[in-house]
């Protein structure tokens, strides 16, 4: 019968299609990812286990060519029998990540990868092999946007720092909800390398962090021909996927 063959169809293939949920983070602004770029996959039955007896863990998929014509090839088939199963990814991949449900995540001066997570795809089987998978962003980040006002100094903007107790520098991340714990080294100044540039019109810096729920003010330090100028900012709870703007005019005094 159709239900019978059905059943016995255990030959096909998963195949994988790859966007980005929103535009506009640092390091990451597109919506899709360039030719070369690398997810991990794991891919689980109902009951939350292996898949047919087969360990899909931390599979590696590779991008071949740019969108729209875009492929995703990946290190080791994943194969569909009639079972149902759930699709959960990450980006981007690392061979060191044993389990998906705790991939270590870093935000610190030497270290500004948007990490992101994908939205689970579920009900995937042999007559539903195609995963279309969106990526969430899994950390945050604060935009320092520099405009010269009155200044009447050269304006040469060299570094900016950020620092909070609502920030961390370490965490754990769990790719199949999203969630990340197990924070670590708090409020340490968070200063990534720029381009020294000098004031005019608008300039937009941003700097990846991990907000780890707590509210406080952050610490912003500018430093322009030399000199260090620090602003703190109002009280404010930092959210997973989101950018804290902030526009500062510089003027003289």
């Amino acid at each position: 019968t159709a239900v019978e063959e059905h059943a016995s169809d255990r030959s096909t293939e998963l195949s994988l299609s790859i966007s980005a949920g929103c535009e506009g983070k640092a390091i990451f602004t597109g919506t899709s990812l360039a030719e070369g770029s690398e997810v991990g996959a794991a891919l689980f039955g109902t009951d939350g286990n292996t898949y047919d007896g087969v360990k899909y863990e931390n599979i590696r998929y590779l991008a071949k060519g740019a969108y729209p014509a875009q492929s995703w090839d990946p290190d080791m088939s994943i194969m569909l029998s009639a079972s149902k199963a759930t699709l959960y990814t990450y980006y981007p991949y690392s061979n060191d990540v044993n389990s998906l449900k705790s991939i270590p995540v870093t935000a610190s001066t030497t270290s500004q990868t948007d990490y992101m997570y994908g939205t689970p795809v579920t009900g995937l089987y042999n007559h539903n092999p195609s995963a279309t998978v969106i990526l969430n962003h899994a950390l945050s980040a604060i935009r320092v946007s520099l405009t010269r006002g009155t200044y009447s100094g050269e304006g040469s903007v060299s570094a900016i720092s950020v620092r909070s107790p609502g920030i961390s520098c370490h965490g754990v991340l769990d790719a199949t909800t999203g969630t990340i714990s197990s924070f670590r080294e708090e409020n340490s100044w968070i200063s990534p390398p720029i381009s020294t540039f000098k004031l005019n019109a608008r300039t937009d810096t941003d700097i990846i962090i991990i907000p780890n729920g707590t509210r406080s003010a952050i610490e912003i330090n500018i430093i322009i021909d030399g000199e260090t100028f620090t602003i703190n900012t109002d009280p404010v709870t930092l959210n997973q996927g989101s950018i804290a703007s902030y526009n500062v005019t510089v003027n003289n005094g």
